[in-house]
């Protein structure tokens, strides 16, 4: 019998161990893990959009009003050289499109878009991404200032479309319709979107 008991609790401490693995406070079962793992895959495979807006609450209202139209993902910078990086540090074609604030402290959204499409210059003369079909991303300025000669400034750079703020629905799902920036599969616009994901990242001054 006192062998059996041994046996008995050797198990179940395995079985605790096994439960209680990888958790970050308490037991943490099977099928909790599994779903949680799911949802992880299920985010990385929403639709990307980068925004780049040295005013938080902008950023906010860009990830909102692309949330309304469809299930994303949104990665949210607040200088242009930041919003470079990000975009260098990401696989040719992860982003549907870039949001960009023309005006901005550190690095202005013109800069930032030279910077981008001399990147995207540079990425497709590689033989891999040449093999992998490069694509350009679509780059959608933002901007309160009305001068047509900024307007110019922002297409000579490489932005494809100018909306001005405040930033609107119907202005951000027309730009998206024109440049054909909504998901391919899956989504379409205007469809009913319960899924958002929104990562900040600040830079260091």
């Amino acid at each position: 019998d006192s062998h059996r008991t041994s046996q008995r609790a050797t198990q179940q401490g395995a079985e605790g161990e096994t439960n209680t693995s990888g958790s970050t406070g308490g037991p943490w079962r099977h099928g909790t893990k599994k779903r949680s793992t799911d949802n992880e895959k299920s985010k990385k495979k929403l639709p990307s959009y980068l925004i780049c807006d040295d005013n938080d609450i902008n950023c906010q209202i860009v990830a909102c009003i692309l949330h309304k139209l469809t299930p994303c993902h949104c990665i949210i910078t607040n200088d242009g050289l930041q919003a470079v990086d990000t975009f260098k540090t990401q696989p040719p074609n992860h982003f549907l499109a870039i949001f960009m604030d023309i005006h901005m402290p550190e690095c202005d959204g013109i800069t930032a878009t030279r910077m981008i499409r001399a990147r995207e210059v540079e990425v497709a003369k590689s033989t891999l991404t040449g093999t992998t079909g490069y694509l350009r991303v679509p780059i959608i300025g933002i901007t309160a200032d009305l001068d047509d000669e900024v307007h110019e400034r922002c297409l000579q750079a490489g932005t494809d479309v100018v909306l001005p703020k405040p930033t609107k629905r119907e202005t951000v799902l027309q730009a998206l319709t024109q440049l054909n920036a909504f998901p391919k599969e899956g989504y379409s616009a205007g469809s009913s979107a319960n899924n958002l994901e929104v990562v900040e990242l600040h830079a260091d001054h």
